[in-house]
Parts: structure tokens; C-alpha cells; sequence
């Protein structure tokens, strides 16, 4: 599921430090778990229409 990050986080579950940092604006293809969760957290909108090439995967 592709989502759009309305407020930046730190994402305690990435594997890479550097991928913790999560700036507002970025899209990303998650599982649609990881997806709920951050759409009802607040930190996230579902997005459509992207292909898996426009952004890398980060779950």
C-alpha cells in the first residue's frame, strides 16, 4: 500500500538508522498493516497511482 507521510516521525521499527528519519511529503510503499497504523496515528494518508519505481520500498 502506498501512503504519504503528513507529519515527519522517527520510525522506531526501521532497520537502517538511516531510514528512521521520516520527513512529512514522503511516499511509501508499506504493508497494509504498517499502513493502518500510521494512518491512524494521524502520520500518514493513503495514496494512489504510484508504481513501486517512484519511491523505495520501506517495510
Amino acid at each position: 500500500m502506498w501512503i504519504e507521510i503528513k507529519s515527519p516521525f522517527i520510525d522506531k521499527t526501521a532497520q537502517d538508522p538511516k531510514d528512521a528519519e521520516v520527513p512529512a511529503g514522503k511516499k511509501m510503499n508499506v504493508t497494509a498493516e504498517r499502513g493502518a497504523e500510521l494512518i491512524d496515528l494521524g502520520l500518514a494518508e493513503p495514496v494512489d497511482g504510484h508504481t513501486a519505481a517512484e519511491d523505495t520500498p520501506n517495510d
